[in-house]
């Protein structure tokens, strides 16, 4: 009986050991190498990166006017291109009612 408590113990020891000490994925420098990168945002789909500036982008023109978004992402330096954006290998894809931006998505 007496093994099984020093076993407990023993076991337990080391969980609580374990929990105190953070476990993190990547080091605040990489992080903040990554963040410099434009290098945060994964797309689900496929892991490949999305630069800042095109999420930005896209932000930017949501809830807005069809006419003011167009004439910001023409401003930023997207070209138009049968109902899609693009900007480098970029594409945002925009949804619009009411001649509102309801959506606006980056690929």
């Amino acid at each position: 009986m007496r093994r099984y408590h020093v076993i407990g113990i023993a076991v337990l020891t080391g969980f609580i050991i374990g929990c105190a000490v953070p476990a993190h994925a990547i080091s605040h420098d990489y992080h903040a190498q990554l963040e410099r990168d434009y290098k945060t945002q994964v797309d689900d789909t496929n892991g490949s990166y999305k630069p800042r500036s095109a999420i930005d982008d896209a932000n930017a023109v949501l809830n807005d006017d069809i006419g003011h978004a167009v004439d910001y992402l023409l401003s930023q330096g997207w070209k138009p291109n049968n109902g899609s954006w693009h900007k480098g290998d970029y594409v945002i894809r925009l949804a619009v009612k009411n001649s509102k931006v309801i959506n606006a998505q980056v690929m």
